[in-house]
């Protein structure tokens, strides 16, 4: 909720928890250690009930641990690493703020236990695993877009091991799960990435994803026909003019019946420039709407604040972050919705805290903008954010009406609250 700091309980949820349930083995162990207490700290202060709390850490305690794979530490490397942050860790926290509140959200990559191995070289089959428990727990989970994305951008054990000589070890990835944790439930979503299938085919990502998404058949014509209007050529002009990257990354959407879900499409650019944000906002000039041009001026606030300068680099990798934006698809829909990201990872954390503070000022979110430093402060309690650049990694904005500011921040998972145990 918008209003006061809330004060911290003294049996916290999570180590409550931790007490009563205990752990399969030491890496289980080390990841609710090193995470829930962060985790906890996040529902607290986005006004989750303590009943509540106690509802998500059970459900990270249960579905997520067993699927997080070793803890990364010294001593102790994984043969897969993840692109959510710069050690690999395959986990992500993230907290969305709207005017009138905030939820909390979750992503990760599940790790099999042959990921990064010739067996599993792209870590492939633990996240349909997953949702698939979970699915049977919960009868609002909907897996036939996944099931459907899996069969188009799938590869073969072979042409994994093809793939992975190709990419970077972060990149390694052929999937991932995020989860919304609203008041009414979870909400879990799929990602697909589309740089190995291209890898093996042939196929330049951008066409594997028009292709796949028009096959589904899902009533996205209007939105898709405008899209792919724009984006091809645009990304074809970018590759051959810049020496930076444009791509089409990844496909999203939420595992919910197909009529209520959405496809996200992600397009990533390592040539950081405000014209290719107003490129990628407009679609190239062809959307000029009042909310068009008003969200666009909102993000040109959010790039200022923020002190974003021209940048380009000619590769993307855990420590040189793209500019991004995804476009939201629905049933019906009859135009693309953008939803610019902003890289922060390597800009220091006391100047980003206090940018943001200024933009919720600029918003009129009071709450947010009187708490937002010294809560940050409050959840990274072992560093000074005035000297360390990577507890804040991304930011993302959109604007729609009548929802209005749509604004999410990205956190480093485990460098946050550090609890222990008693024995």
């Amino acid at each position: 909720m918008d209003g006061d700091m809330p004060e911290e309980s003294s049996d916290m949820a999570w180590r409550v928890l931790g007490q009563a349930l205990k752990f399969m083995n030491r890496d289980q162990e080390l990841w609710w250690l090193q995470t829930a207490p962060f985790f906890n700290q996040l529902l607290i202060q986005c006004g989750y009930p303590v009943e509540s709390q106690y509802h998500y850490l059970c459900f990270y305690h249960r579905h997520i641990l067993p699927v997080l794979g070793p803890f990364i530490r010294p001593g102790v490397s994984a043969d897969n690493i993840s692109l959510f942050t710069p050690e690999g860790y395959p986990l992500e926290l993230s907290v969305n703020y709207q005017q009138s509140h905030s939820i909390v959200r979750l992503g990760c990559g599940p790790v099999s236990e042959f990921a990064g191995t010739v067996h599993d070289p792209l870590n492939q089959f633990k996240a349909r695993e997953l949702l698939g428990r979970l699915a049977l727990l919960d009868s609002n989970i909907d897996l036939r877009w996944f099931d459907y994305f899996a069969s188009q951008l799938t590869v073969t054990i072979e042409e994994a091991n093809l793939a992975s000589h190709h990419l970077i070890p972060p990149l390694r990835q052929t999937n991932e799960v995020a989860f919304d944790l609203k008041e009414e439930g979870i909400v879990p979503k799929g990602y697909f990435f589309l740089k190995p299938k291209s890898i093996v085919t042939g196929v330049p990502t951008g066409v594997l994803a028009f292709d796949a998404i028009e096959r589904l058949d899902a009533h996205f014509h209007a939105s898709l026909a405008v899209l792919k209007e724009f984006l091809l050529p645009w990304l074809d002009a970018q590759n051959d003019s810049d020496a930076a990257v444009s791509d089409v990354f990844l496909i999203g959407f939420d595992c919910v019946i197909p009529r209520k879900s959405r496809i996200k499409l992600y397009v990533v650019n390592t040539h950081l420039s405000f014209d290719n944000v107003r490129a990628l906002w407009t679609l190239g000039g062809r959307f000029d709407d009042p909310v068009t041009t008003k969200g666009l001026l909102i993000a040109e606030k959010l790039w200022s604040v923020l002190h974003f300068k021209e940048l380009s680099y000619a590769d993307m990798d855990a420590d040189q972050l793209p500019l991004a934006v995804y476009y939201e698809m629905k049933h019906g829909g009859t135009a693309p919705k953008p939803q610019l990201y902003l890289p922060l990872h390597g800009v220091n954390d006391d100047f980003i805290a206090d940018a943001l503070t200024k933009f919720f000022e600029y918003l009129e979110w009071g709450g947010f903008a009187a708490r937002y430093k010294q809560e940050l402060i409050s959840n990274f309690p072992c560093h000074d954010i005035k000297q360390t650049k990577t507890a804040q990694r991304w930011v993302s904005f959109s604007y729609t009406e009548p929802a209005g500011v749509y604004l999410t921040v990205y956190f480093h998972p485990v460098q946050g609250k550090i609890g222990s145990l008693p024995l």
